[in-house]
């Protein structure tokens, strides 16, 4: 009794600790958000119009309807929440929630083939390809890696372990419909694993299993989705979301998404050596699991395959878009590393691939990290405004929170800090002004008519030349900027 008493004390310390590390992990990566504790307000470009939308929401506005973007309505509404908790911590603390979980689950796809110790290493290696892609934080992406990683743990502990339940199956339908509804050309894993599913069930003719997998699996979907498409429908919204989140898209990647810029991206995704290394893992394991393992393994290598070619579709190599891929990269090393160790000829090859990662993948990338923790710190009571700043207390001074501005170009981060709000549906113009000659026509007749208090204007933004005439049509006049650079127009 007294052995099993210490067996369950020196478990529960060993899962505390586990927790602590991830805990801190977590801390740190958070840091590595552009908007954060000690960095408030300075959002990225697109962060910044997601919360342009969540402000637009808390006003009593609708996404699609009153203000244009084209992602998924639950990326607005996360924001949101954002905001509700706190206007300065509260998306930090989302994200904070968000990295952690995926940790967890990244570490819990690990621990189906490893032991606590080396699925932390794993960890590790794996999250360190986050530094790369993050790009500041508060995409879609981001809030659709803990939906990714764990329906990757259902699915493994499915295929090794047979293990499944109602509420696996429930939980795996809602991940799927939560990536949904931030953006569609997420979803391989899914289309993958369910066709994988199905596959299986109809050679076994095991339609009873079949039709209840299907079932919970819609169920789940229900939940997430069928709420937030009754908000829209509700809210009059429901028309402008198919129009701007499936027709606006669909042109957008028609624009950019010739066969060459595809074929390049792919390219520029997979030219990476720990995704390379994972890639030919994932071959490898075919080879050496047993039979129905094996289907899962094919099954995961057409699912790494659909990955690449559904973030490369649109032809344009943002980096942020390969946050998806970090989730699939736990998986391939876990079963080679949890293979190789209990294997006495491989265990040697194992400990130096894992020394080799390590040292070449993870511990730079978290030095790098540390060291970016250590500089957000030192500037933490940096009161220097910068010309952003400076621009949007302009707005503030100038303007009352009545009045509407418009900000040409794509830097919403003004209507953010002024408190501001924009006299026209397009905060931004840059994509949809060069998608939509109607879009366009749009925007212009918007502002004629509401003719915006103040007006900034970027030097090379897509509207440029438009907007300039209507300000010498009108009466503005010049209070900040020159010819070259940011320049601010009050109406007078």
């Amino acid at each position: 009794m007294k052995n099993l008493t210490v067996k369950f004390s020196k478990n529960k310390r060993y899962s505390l600790s586990v927790f602590g590390i991830i805990l801190l992990i977590t801390f740190l990566f958070s840091l590595q958000c552009s908007d954060n504790i000690w960095n408030v307000g300075n959002a990225y470009t697109d962060s910044s119009v997601f919360r342009y939308v969540a402000r637009v929401i808390r006003n009593g506005g609708m996404p699609y309807r009153d203000t244009f973007d084209h992602k998924g309505p639950l990326i607005y509404l996360i924001n949101t929440l954002g905001l509700v908790i706190s206007e300065n911590y509260g998306i930090w603390l989302v994200e904070f929630t968000t990295i952690f979980l995926t940790f967890y689950f990244l570490y819990k796809i690990a621990r189906l083939s490893c032991n606590k110790g080396e699925s932390l290493l794993i960890l590790m290696i794996c999250s360190a390809a986050l530094f790369k892609y993050f790009e500041g934080g508060n995409f879609t992406e981001e809030y659709a890696l803990p939906f990714i990683a764990g329906s990757i743990t259902i699915f493994t502990d499915y295929y090794f372990n047979g293990k499944i339940s109602i509420f696996r199956l429930i939980l795996c339908g809602f991940c799927f419909g939560a990536v949904c509804m931030l953006r569609i050309n997420m979803v391989s894993l899914w289309v993958v694993m369910c066709f994988g599913v199905i596959g299986e069930s109809v050679r076994d003719k095991n339609y009873k299993k079949l039709g209840r997998f299907m079932l919970f699996f819609v169920v789940g979907v229900t939940i997430i989705c069928l709420p937030i498409l009754l908000w829209l429908c509700i809210n009059g919204a429901f028309d402008d979301f198919i129009k701007d989140y499936f027709i606006f898209n669909m042109m957008y990647s028609n624009r950019t998404g010739t066969l060459t810029n595809i074929v390049t991206t792919i390219i520029n995704f997979i030219n990476e050596s720990l995704i390379l290394f994972a890639v030919c893992i994932s071959v490898y394991n075919i080879l050496n699991v047993k039979k129905r393992q094996r289907y899962f393994e094919t099954l995961y290598v057409l699912f790494m395959v659909l990955s690449f070619f559904l973030l490369s579709m649109s032809g344009v190599q943002f980096m942020h878009y390969g946050m998806i891929l970090v989730p699939s990269l736990v998986h391939p090393f876990a079963q080679f590393f949890g293979r190789a160790v209990k294997t006495n000829g491989e265990k040697p090859v194992a400990v130096l691939g894992m020394i080799y990662l390590l040292v070449i993948f993870a511990i730079p990338n978290w030095l790098n990290g540390v060291q970016n923790v250590l500089t957000v710190y030192a500037g933490r009571n940096d009161t220097n405004l910068g010309e952003t700043r400076y621009i949007a207390e302009l707005v503030k001074k100038n303007t009352t929170e009545e009045e509407q501005i418009i900000v040409c170009g794509n830097w919403n981060i003004i209507y953010n800090l002024s408190e501001r709000y924009s006299a026209s549906k397009y905060s931004y113009q840059n994509a949809p002004c060069s998608v939509s000659e109607d879009i366009k026509n749009e925007f212009i007749q918007e502002l004629k008519e509401s003719k915006p208090t103040v007006i900034v204007l970027v030097e090379g933004a897509y509207m440029y030349e438009d907007v300039m005439s209507l300000i010498e049509e009108y009466d503005y006049e010049k209070i900040y900027g020159e010819r070259e650079g940011a320049q601010v127009y009050k109406l007078m």
